[in-house]
Parts: C-alpha cells; structure tokens; sequence
C-alpha cells in the first residue's frame, strides 16, 4: 500500500520475505477481523504510509530507549544478523530486495570473523564427490 494503492513495490517486484516461527506466532495473535490488512485501525482501514513509519519510534519513545530506531532500522538489523549469522550473501540480497551485491557489501563490516571463517575452510580437506 502506497499513497492510497495497493501495488508491487517501488521496484515493480513482488517479495516475499520469510518469518521465523516466534514472528508468525506473534502475528497470529495479534490477528482480528476487521479487514484483509495485517496491521489497520479498528474500522480495517489500512494503516498510511506515515502511520507505519512511526510505529517503532513511538514504540521506542514509550519504552524510554534513548536511541530513535526506525523501520529502515530494523531492516539494516536483520540483513547485519543474518551476515554475521554467514547467511550467503546472494540470500540476504534475496530477502532485502537488493539488485546486486553492492548494497549487500555494507553489512559485511560488521562481521569481521567472515573472511577468517572462509580462510578456515581450506582447512578442511576437499570433497571427492563434486
């Protein structure tokens, strides 16, 4: 939903992100019946594009936290968790939505014991079977 519509995103590309289990169980108890959006006002509304970016800060701002974390926060945390988890970087392109790997290579930083970890991989004799 985007300026009133409902569409692709700003890429003209559907997207499908998986959920971890505890994420799906946390919506599913927070669903109703009031319309086909997952978050809306209690009339079904779908929830603005200002609504939504607000949700985190204000729920930061509630909670007393001194940092401001945003949406876009939380998107930059998942695909950092998902590097330093070694998740192949083509497949956190996938779930973020990137074109190509160069906005991908900003989150490698962030997990220095990488590169060692792939070093350490010559250690490990080579399978016959490929």
């Amino acid at each position: 939903m985007w300026g009133g519509k409902e569409g692709l995103p700003k890429n003209g590309k559907l997207r499908v992100v998986p959920l971890t289990r505890e994420t799906v169980t946390a919506l599913r108890a927070q669903q109703h019946l009031r319309g086909p959006y997952g978050f809306c006002h209690q009339d079904g509304r779908p929830f603005t594009h200002s609504e939504v970016k607000n949700v985190v800060p204000n729920a930061c701002r509630r909670a007393g936290l001194a940092k401001r974390v945003t949406t876009h926060g939380l998107r930059h945390t998942y695909g950092s968790h998902l590097v330093m988890r070694r998740t192949p970087l083509t497949t956190v392109r996938e779930l973020l939505g990137h074109a190509d790997l160069t906005m991908v290579a900003r989150y490698t930083h962030l997990s220095p014991d990488i590169a060692h970890a792939a070093a350490q991989v010559l250690d490990a004799p080579a399978s016959r079977g490929n």
